[in-house]
């Protein structure tokens, strides 16, 4: 397996993300961009790829990708995960092949993203319907040195999935149907923190 292919990273959930933006604009991290990102799950109706932890989906918003992910570490001090990603242009076209290949459980995840490079990770800003919350994304030593740069603690990291969050902060047990997303008209609370912060 070659090293490019693992995706490494946390999840800690965040209180006061204008703080924390804060903080990344004090230490230099070069802000990348902001978009809405709109990820489609797919799986069958047994399953079968959440049961081997693979992970299958579309996400429109910095750009189009599909993206295969596979879990291969989930009990170290990182989350780590075989990862296969590529721009397309054209993710419905993708969709309707995993939809006839059997993979018919769709389910959707929306959230406003901040990105930010720093000390040779990604530290991703979101915004969800369930809360706030940064992933740190790079090798496991700069992820650890990006933690004690921002004061982070990280006895707070979650390896799991933006799914497996919701799942604990609903108390939901993975029913099909239900998606994580905004209701209608929600304004970003992310994009107006970097007016007022001038990034």
């Amino acid at each position: 397996m070659q090293q490019e292919h693992i995706e490494r990273e946390i999840k800690i959930k965040i209180e006061d993300p204008k703080q924390l933006i804060s903080k990344l604009k004090e230490k230099g991290a070069e802000f990348v961009g902001k978009a809405f990102q709109k990820t489609t799950r797919f799986d069958d109706h047994s399953s079968s790829l959440d049961q081997r932890g693979i992970f299958l989906r579309t996400r429109s918003g910095f750009s189009n990708t599909v993206t295969v992910k596979r879990r291969i570490n989930g009990r170290g001090i990182v989350s780590e995960r075989e990862e296969y990603e590529a721009e397309v242009e054209d993710i419905e076209v993708f969709r309707r092949m995993f939809v006839t290949l059997g993979f018919d459980w769709e389910r959707i995840m929306e959230k406003y993203r901040l990105d930010f490079k720093i000390n040779e990770t990604v530290v991703s800003v979101d915004e969800l319907s369930i809360g706030f919350f940064m992933e740190i994304e790079g090798e496991e030593s700069k992820i650890l040195e990006t933690v004690a740069l921002l004061g982070l603690d990280m006895r707070k990291k979650f390896l799991g999935s933006y799914w497996d969050i919701f799942y604990e902060e609903t108390g939901k047990t993975g029913g099909r149907g239900e998606n994580i997303n905004f209701d209608e008209g929600y304004e970003p609370v992310l994009y107006g923190i970097v007016e007022d912060l001038s990034i």
